[in-house]
């Protein structure tokens, strides 16, 4: 019932909203994550959907790591719930078109060696950052206990972390929320069949080009 007030709260809000002529060659929607911020009432039950999604999977961490700037209200509402530290990546111009690349990435707030990291990203970017930062905390003894994803785009975003093996547990996903908008007569059927759509074909260019 939370998720369903939610996906309607970020449609009316406008933080998810369709284009007026949704076609099926460039993204049907538009997303502006941060504006969720502004809506305490959102974000609080956003962040409080995430918390329940560490709790309901037993993740077993040490500190929660903030991938992007737009993840710290998030991974500091999670850190605080669950009395654990928080770190946050800082990305100097990393080279994310090459995975394992470490250099440009630091971490900021104190990681010990066999601490386990749980890493918050709002939305995935198609590309190595997330491996690399991985390897970056690997690399100097942290142990990665999951990765908490935000906003699915089920575009394939996340591809590459798969392919590692890592286990990446999503908040909420957008064929789900236009699945749940079109069940209540919000969307229409074309509209999330063109959300939908769009999202497979650049799933499979991502999964061909990083699997």
């Amino acid at each position: 019932m939370a998720k369903l007030q939610l996906y309607k709260d970020l449609y009316e809000k406008g933080i998810f909203k369709i284009k007026e002529l949704p076609n099926l060659d460039e993204a049907p929607y538009e997303c502006n994550f941060n504006r969720i911020l502004s809506e305490s009432t959102i974000f609080d039950s956003y962040s409080l959907l995430a918390e329940n999604l560490v709790k309901s999977k037993n993740i077993v961490f040490d500190k929660v790591c903030a991938v992007n700037t737009d993840a710290l209200p998030y991974a500091t509402n999670i850190a605080t719930s669950f009395c654990k530290g928080i770190l946050y990546a800082v990305d100097n111009h990393n080279d994310r078109t090459v995975k394992g690349t470490i250099k440009g990435i630091t971490i900021e707030g104190g990681m010990n060696i066999d601490e386990r990291i749980l890493l918050i990203v709002t939305i995935a970017t198609p590309d190595f950052f997330i491996n690399n930062l991985i390897t970056r905390i690997t690399k100097y003894g942290g142990i990665i206990a999951g990765v908490i994803v935000m906003w699915d785009s089920s575009e394939g975003e996340y591809v590459p972390v798969l392919v590692d093996n890592y286990s990446v547990l999503v908040v909420i996903n957008i064929n789900d929320l236009c699945n749940s908008l079109e069940n209540n007569n919000v969307l229409g059927q074309y509209v999330t069949e063109c959300v939908k759509y769009y999202g497979e074909k650049l799933m499979k260019k991502n999964i061909k080009q990083y699997s």
